[in-house]
């Protein structure tokens, strides 16, 4: 019933229609008439492409042509490298950029703790939050400065690569 019905009447259609194509071919004449009909077009075909073919027939034999797919494989191979090491390049571009955006983040929040800590010195009354304050700007230094050298360290052995 609804969408198998219509979906079974459309093939049984096709198929019908191939069965009364196959049926005129062969009330036309018999079989074997008819491959070497097809022997006959084929051979034309083939005789009309090597004469109308643009290139000398010695670059027409199987080893040129064997050899010229291969150029062309290794042309997408090239071009695939090169893609490749172009998004390794973006990517290491993008994580570079991140980790630049990480620094800056991290040294304002340093001197923005560190700036708090001196107006908290200030009032005798917020001694603990100038306390508080201080910690926080001497921890994220220390990262800081520990980010930096892992930075070099990582500089240095691309530059030895």
């Amino acid at each position: 019933t609804g969408r198998a019905k219509r979906l079974a009447k459309s093939q049984l259609a096709i198929v019908q229609a191939e069965l009364d194509r196959r049926s005129k071919l062969l009330s036309t004449g018999t079989r074997k008439e008819q491959t070497e009909d097809e022997g006959q077009i084929e051979q034309k075909d083939s005789q009309e492409n090597k004469t109308t073919s643009k290139a000398p027939a010695h670059l027409n034999t199987p080893q040129v042509a064997a050899k010229r797919r291969e150029a062309i494989r290794e042309y997408h191979r090239r071009k695939k490298a090169e893609k490749m090491k172009k998004n390794i390049e973006q990517q290491n571009h993008d994580s570079e950029r991140w980790f630049n955006t990480l620094l800056d983040t991290l040294r304002q929040d340093a001197n923005r703790h560190e700036l708090a800590a001196r107006n908290y010195a200030k009032v005798p009354e917020l001694f603990t939050l100038h306390i508080e304050h201080s910690a926080r700007a001497f921890e994220l230094n220390r990262i800081l400065d520990m980010l930096m050298i892992y930075s070099q360290i990582l500089q240095n052995q691309t530059e030895d690569k």
